[in-house]
């Protein structure tokens, strides 16, 4: 498996990898380097980007940095491994990647690198595995790979990169050292779909349901719209429970308003219910029920949900 890409689709190519963390917050970015300079790099590291290329390249990087034969600065660019990693074809890097649909990638390509990760290095003094995307783990897949968390081969070292952690258990987020590379940002919203969530948001928490009822007046005529809401208030939601149990206190201190209002409104038990209450109405446009319900349905469940 060393040196393979494994997986339900190829990873991207990475013959014209530039080594480097541009776009990068300043915090993350200089704690990153100077792990990589000192050779004091954690076992498990998650990169967390809205921008997928930008966690992708931050992941490579770092991983250059990893096998990287130079002193000083790492990765230098220049020696065999940089040219290697580059290439893609240094032995000692595995990258998997799903194929871009939720829960695409799966147990059977975990448990592959946790048999793998038992092998000693070919070249490197560690082995690097990249997973690329990992919001598509499976929870299935999650749970194998927190066996090699726990306990991790002392010369492997794992790079994860998602979009929004709240997609991944907590017990995985435990055993990781966490960078938000741009602030923790909501992702995959645009700018109306994201003002929106924001809004719900703020409506759940008021005693009131008149300002629920107009916020979600704007899912009418666009059941796309709706579905990329209620996707996105999942994430907030789960972020706000992640939240509020002090972890993101430290690592995204620029994390949105709207979970920090979210975390300070409601128990982690209302946040969960809050989540269950979103689900019941995806589960509901699954099965293409009538739009005008749904909203309905919406609005009650949220306010239930939040005990209002």
């Amino acid at each position: 498996m060393a040196g393979k890409r494994k997986g339900t689709a190829p990873a991207p190519e990475r013959e014209k990898l530039e080594f480097g963390f541009d776009g990068v917050l300043a915090g993350p970015r200089a704690e990153i380097e100077k792990r990589l300079r000192e050779q004091n790099f954690p076992h498990a590291v998650l990169l967390e980007a809205g921008d997928s290329a930008l966690s992708r390249r931050a992941a490579l990087t770092a991983a250059a940095g990893l096998l990287c034969g130079a002193r000083g600065d790492r990765p230098c660019g220049r020696c065999a491994a940089c040219a290697k990693v580059r290439a893609g074809s240094h032995p000692d890097l595995t990258i998997l990647q799903g194929s871009g649909g939720q829960r695409s990638l799966h147990v059977e390509d975990i448990r592959a690198l946790r048999r793998d990760s038992i092998v000693l290095p070919n070249e490197a003094e560690v082995k690097v595995y990249v997973l690329l995307g990992a919001q598509e783990m499976s929870e299935q897949a999650q749970n194998a790979l927190l066996k090699v968390l726990e306990e991790p081969p002392e010369r492997v070292r794992f790079l994860l990169t998602c979009d929004d952690r709240a997609h991944l258990l907590s017990t995985v987020l435990s055993r990781c050292t966490c960078y938000s590379l741009d602030g923790g940002r909501l992702v995959g919203a645009d700018g109306r779909a994201r003002e929106i969530v924001v809004a719900i948001a703020a409506a759940v928490t008021g005693p009131g349901e008149l300002e629920l009822m107009r916020c979600t007046a704007a899912f009418e005529k666009d059941r796309q719209l709706m579905a990329e809401v209620l996707a996105q208030l999942t994430l907030l939601f789960r972020r706000a429970m992640i939240f509020k149990t002090g972890r993101d206190m430290q690592e995204s201190p620029e994390a949105d308003e709207a979970v920090r209002k979210l975390a300070a409104g409601f128990s982690i038990g209302r946040l969960a219910a809050l989540i269950q209450a979103v689900r019941t109405v995806e589960d509901c446009m699954a099965r293409n029920a009538n739009q005008n319900l749904m909203i309905t349905r919406l609005s009650a469940l949220l306010r239930s949900a939040a005990g209002r």
